[in-house]
């Protein structure tokens, strides 16, 4: 078995002689793929990667990058997936240590509001195992590892030192990010009335 990382753009535009070109077949080909993903944790995860990944990686609103494992005979599991994409946000580091303050001033223009710092940060906009495989070999850490190599070495090119995400407010989520060095810098509350803690990493 063989693991790779794929962006959903390669395979949408998969004409290197014409890079702006749609392949329709190969569009088809992801939509039935994508049937195949399930998330028993968060219903969102799923959704998204169904409705909405290709229309916003065609429009580069956010790009999602695919975790795949081929085996014998060709056969293509989606074992998981991320999604990325360039978001500007407001952090208010009055609750921030000094050392957290210092770096986040290396990154960041202060506003004219005391503590409120404008930031150009990379966002993780969705991160998910496919609970569809059987004993699937991908973990939660090598998942946002994948992620946060590929934002790396995107920041060695663009610069930027900051990447955010939000999560649902569940400490057993709460615990696996700070294992990865996150930190809350806030809180948000979506149309729907979900309530989602924001945090950050210095990278």
């Amino acid at each position: 078995m063989q693991e790779r990382l794929v962006n959903i753009l390669d395979v949408l535009y998969s004409d290197k002689h014409n890079p702006r070109q749609l392949n329709a077949e190969n569009e088809k080909s992801l939509k039935k793929m994508f049937e195949t993903f399930e998330c028993e944790k968060n219903e969102e995860i799923e959704t998204f990667l169904k409705r909405d990944a290709i229309e916003f990686a065609k429009q580069r609103i956010s790009i999602t990058n695919l975790v795949l494992e081929t085996g014998n005979g060709d056969k293509t599991r989606l074992l998981g997936y991320f999604t990325l994409a360039n978001k500007p946000i407001q952090i208010n580091a009055a609750s921030m240590s000094g050392t957290k303050r210092r770096r986040l001033q290396r990154c960041a223009a202060e506003s004219e509001q005391k503590n409120i710092f404008n930031v150009s940060s990379m966002l993780i906009a969705q991160l998910g195992k496919n609970s569809a495989v059987k004993n699937n070999p991908l973990t939660g850490e090598l998942l946002l590892g994948s992620a946060l190599a590929l934002l790396a070495s995107v920041q060695r090119v663009v610069g930027g030192g900051i990447v955010f995400l939000e999560c649902e407010q569940r400490e057993k989520l709460m615990q696996f990010y700070g294992r990865n060095d996150f930190f809350k810098f806030g809180e948000r509350s979506s149309s729907e009335g979900k309530n989602y803690f924001q945090l950050l990493k210095f990278l």
